[in-house]
């Protein structure tokens, strides 16, 4: 039997998830938590196949807490659901290395496909996380200095991968990607990826604040 733990902050959200996974996986077991500290408690006290998150009921501490929970439950998969205006927490759980990231508008269709995707051990990225977190950079100054190559690198950090994988995915040496990723991160003024998240969101704030008179 499947175990899925979930922690979701909206009803509707969640009983469509349960309906959702109920077509395919017919011998499955779902439990809802309210908040975090109840969460850990759940896994503490039950190993659990699949924990899925919606962006909305996490903050930045929370990625760490996650963290510790996966290093002593490493067979556990975790899928964020996340909100368009939770940019900066959706990155920080990116940066972690979850298995899956939706969006909340994502299609019955493409969630099943994801849950699959998961639970086969492999990644799954909805491409309009990588839309939605890439919105805001092109009206930002500091990314107009980029290089393509910087710009490049920036858009594979941000969908998670390592400097390794990267590395690999254009057939350069690790080395060399760890500069291009110093040299961007000093260009953005950030220090890590959350950073960056944290950059990103401000620019967004900035963006569409109202202009004072």
């Amino acid at each position: 039997m499947t175990k899925v733990l979930m922690l979701i902050t909206h009803d509707l959200l969640s009983l469509g998830v349960v309906s959702c996974l109920r077509d395919i996986v017919s011998e499955a077991s779902f439990h809802q938590q309210s908040c975090w500290e109840d969460l850990q408690t759940s896994l503490s006290e039950t190993p659990y196949d699949l924990l899925i998150l919606d962006s909305g009921a996490a903050e930045l501490t929370n990625v760490t807490t996650l963290e510790r929970i996966r290093h002593k439950q490493p067979s556990l998969k975790t899928i964020l659901l996340a909100y368009e205006d939770r940019k900066a927490v959706t990155l920080g759980f990116l940066k972690m290395g979850i298995e899956g990231v939706c969006m909340t508008s994502i299609s019955q269709l493409d969630f099943l496909h994801a849950f699959s995707t998961v639970m086969q051990g492999k990644k799954f990225l909805d491409h309009k996380v990588t839309e939605y977190l890439l919105t805001d950079l092109a009206g930002d100054n500091s990314v107009r200095i980029l290089t393509n190559r910087e710009s490049q690198i920036t858009n594979l950090l941000i969908q998670g991968l390592r400097t390794a994988d990267i590395a690999k995915k254009l057939n350069l040496a690790v080395s060399t990607v760890s500069t291009i990723k110093f040299n961007i991160f000093k260009k953005m003024r950030v220090n890590n990826i959350v950073d960056l998240a944290n950059r990103i969101d401000l620019t967004r704030k900035n963006a569409h604040a109202p202009v004072q008179s």
